[in-house]
């Protein structure tokens, strides 16, 4: 199962552009001291299911190891602990970004996981 949430996490990367995930785009726009042009709101593929398809794929890869000791534990549990309160900041970013088009988006789609995607 761990390695279905790593795998998960990997497609889920491709479902948007690498060189925003990774700040490149930001940065090259910063280097030229330009402001970096907003990219249109898609939601397609994962993004159907699931607000954070990247952070659902770490959650199951850290809740679901081989072997869960006391160390994993405590990891897990900061990492996920860590993972929500940054959801809670994107979104309150993203909200302020798309407005009540985001707003709509959260209505149909769960921020981890929707089992009728567009409802």
């Amino acid at each position: 199962m761990v390695h279905i949430g790593w795998a998960y996490l990997l497609a889920a990367s491709f479902a948007i552009n690498h060189f925003d995930l990774f700040g490149l785009r930001q940065a090259w726009y910063a280097s030229r001291n330009e402001d970096c042009p907003d990219l249109a709101f898609k939601e397609h593929w994962m993004y159907r299911y699931s607000r954070h398809p990247i952070m659902l794929g770490v959650l199951i890869g850290i809740w679901f190891p081989a072997h869960m000791d006391g160390s994993r534990l405590m990891l897990s549990i900061g990492l996920s602990l860590y993972m929500l309160i940054g959801i809670y900041f994107e979104e309150r970013d993203l909200v302020r970004q798309w407005g009540a088009q985001y707003e709509d988006y959260k209505k149909r789609v769960g921020a981890l996981w929707t089992l009728k995607p567009g409802a």
